[in-house]
Order: C-alpha cells, then sequence, then structure tokens
C-alpha cells in the first residue's frame, strides 16, 4: 500500500496542481482514483479494481458511530519553508 500512496502523491501532486478550492481538488483527486483503478502494476495480471474486489468481502464494516479522523490546523510558513504542527516540522513548497 505505501508503495502506491508514493506512486500517487509522485503521478498526481508532483508538481502541485493549482486548484481554487478544496472541493476542486477532492473532484480531480476522484477523477484520478477512478483512473488508476484501471491500471496494472508492474506485470500482475489484474488491475487495481479487480484486486481490490477480491479483497471487498474480507474488510470490516466501518464502525457504526462516527469519530473524528482529521485535525485542522492553520500553521504558518516560516522562512525556511516549513510549518510545525504539534511537535512536528514539515517542509512545504516554496513560493
Amino acid at each position: 500500500m505505501e508503495g502506491q500512496t508514493g506512486y500517487f502523491r509522485r503521478n498526481h501532486f508532483t508538481p502541485v496542481p493549482e486548484v481554487d478550492s478544496l472541493a476542486e481538488l477532492n473532484e480531480l483527486v476522484d477523477q484520478w482514483v477512478l483512473r488508476d483503478g484501471r491500471r496494472r502494476i508492474g506485470s500482475r495480471p489484474r488491475t487495481i479494481d479487480e484486486c481490490f474486489e477480491t479483497e471487498r468481502p474480507l474488510l470490516m464494516p466501518l464502525p457504526e458511530e462516527s469519530f473524528e479522523t482529521g485535525r485542522l490546523f492553520t500553521p504558518r510558513v516560516d522562512r525556511y519553508s516549513q510549518i510545525a504542527v504539534r511537535t512536528n516540522r514539515y517542509s512545504v513548497p516554496a513560493g
């Protein structure tokens, strides 16, 4: 999975897409996911979507009660093109 996350980032987020809103970015990501589902990894005989359909019955159901999946932060970019989130520092695109 981690390798495919890197593939997705390199192929769809490099360079960083220019969008006017988070909704527009989410629409792009949905399109990319649908297109990537038809892709084969290396010389594997089945597509990503076909492999997922094999795994789907093995997945556990989502919890009935909702839970927070993320937090919203509004960090400032410092002169080194980094942001601080809690105790971690992350590089961000310069410019």
